[in-house]
């Protein structure tokens, strides 16, 4: 855990945001992502109840994670959001994502 927070934190100083998933129970999805700009919906594979991710946002930023149920992303598909950096195990399945506000 303390190596993914510094990996992020190296990362966070280049952009204005960064994404970790580490989803071993659900597909065993493994991806980070990172940028300064919004990020339109991006399905993943499965990330069920107990599987984990990270967010980190500066504090300069605006920029919005969502995670959503399903693609393509419809309001109504939202199951989250932050604004804050998040250290979060998920109650719920998550199979796609974006970053808005940037």
């Amino acid at each position: 855990m303390k190596f993914t927070l510094s990996v992020l934190a190296l990362v966070a100083s280049a952009n204005a945001w960064t994404m970790q998933f580490d989803c071993p129970r659900g597909s065993h999805f493994e991806g980070s992502y990172s940028g300064s700009k919004n990020k339109g919906c991006t399905s993943i594979p499965a990330c069920v109840p107990g599987d984990h991710m990270v967010w980190g946002n500066t504090k300069k930023s605006n920029c919005v994670l969502r995670l959503y149920a399903a693609a393509p992303c419809a309001a109504e598909q939202e199951i989250g959001h932050s604004k804050e950096n998040w250290d979060h195990k998920f109650g719920q399945a998550v199979f796609a994502w974006g970053v808005t506000n940037c």
